[in-house]
């Protein structure tokens, strides 16, 4: 499991072992921006169990991609589910380390 927040993309994913055979990985990627308007903080703090911090970001993914047999999904890679949007809240240190 990973996550990488780059300049503007925000990558998660996955990695397991379907029936504990056959390797895959469940990846979701999207869009991310800081600039949120009061409307949208106001829907992500009611959807939170704590108070947002002003490092809240929004972040738009696409549809989840399921690959199987390897990292490339040469074999199965199928787009699964619906887009969805939430709001990521981190400890920001700088621009190399968050928590």
């Amino acid at each position: 499991l990973f996550q990488h927040v780059l300049d503007d993309v925000a990558v998660n994913v996955v990695q397991f072992r379907l029936l504990g055979l056959v390797p895959g990985q469940a990846i979701l990627r999207g869009a991310w921006r800081r600039d949120l308007d009061q409307p949208e903080l106001a829907s992500l703090r009611r959807n939170s169990s704590r108070p947002l911090s002003p490092n809240t970001i929004a972040v738009a993914f696409e549809a989840p991609r399921v690959s199987l047999f390897g990292r490339e999904g040469r074999f199965v890679n199928l787009q699964l589910g619906p887009p969805s949007s939430v709001g990521l809240d981190v400890t920001y240190l700088d621009e190399r380390v968050r928590i």
